[in-house]
């Protein structure tokens, strides 16, 4: 799989792509899914295999993606890496689905682990977090839920919500007074703000 970076001028002029780097996965067939970065500096890719990789582009040159360690339960089955989080070089989240069920995992700075104690374990759409990084949110189809010590512990935080809101995604911003919002688009029920 090919990846790619949309860069332009500050004032967004200029827009040009620009191949970054080639991911290279051992699973035949295999291709990107996801992909993440805080600042462009190092940018995560899981891939539908459920393999993640991590890289640092450089403008003008194609970067080597490193492979990086998943380690999961055993019993898990292969699974599809559908959204990344990151909150540093060293620290990411990332969603990891398979058939109708799914896991959140954490990486440390060296590689990925479970961290989610307290979800129930269904297929995640959204993942997403605040801009201080102290409360990260996962979304799976009726419910949205949120770990203030990352991933130790997560709560439901669904009050509000119909019984069925069917989450598509989860994003996070702030109004022009400064409060900050998460947003969640659902598959055909509009969108909720909380």
């Amino acid at each position: 799989s090919n990846v790619w970076g949309l860069f332009a001028n500050a004032d967004g002029s200029d827009p040009n792509f620009e191949l970054l780097a080639v991911i290279q996965s051992p699973v035949q067939g295999d291709t990107v899914r996801a992909m993440g970065s805080l600042d462009r500096t190092t940018v995560f890719a899981g891939t539908k295999s459920g393999r993640m990789f991590k890289f640092k582009p450089t403008p003008g040159t194609l970067a080597t993606a490193q492979s990086v360690i998943v380690n999961l339960p055993p019993g898990v089955p292969q699974g599809a890496v559908e959204r990344i989080v990151v909150l540093s070089d060293s620290l990411a989240y990332a969603t990891y689905n398979f058939g109708w069920s799914g896991r959140v995992l954490k990486f440390s700075g060296t590689s990925w682990a479970v961290a989610d104690s307290g979800l129930p374990g269904n297929v995640y759409f959204g993942l997403e977090s605040d801009d201080t990084g102290g409360q990260l949110f996962a979304a799976n189809a009726d419910r949205v839920f949120v770990t203030r010590n990352g991933g130790t512990n997560w709560l439901n935080c669904s009050t509000g919500f119909p019984k069925q809101p069917h989450c598509s995604d989860l994003r996070f911003g702030r109004d022009s007074n400064g409060t900050g919002w998460l947003f969640c688009s659902t598959f055909g029920r509009s969108m909720w703000q909380a």
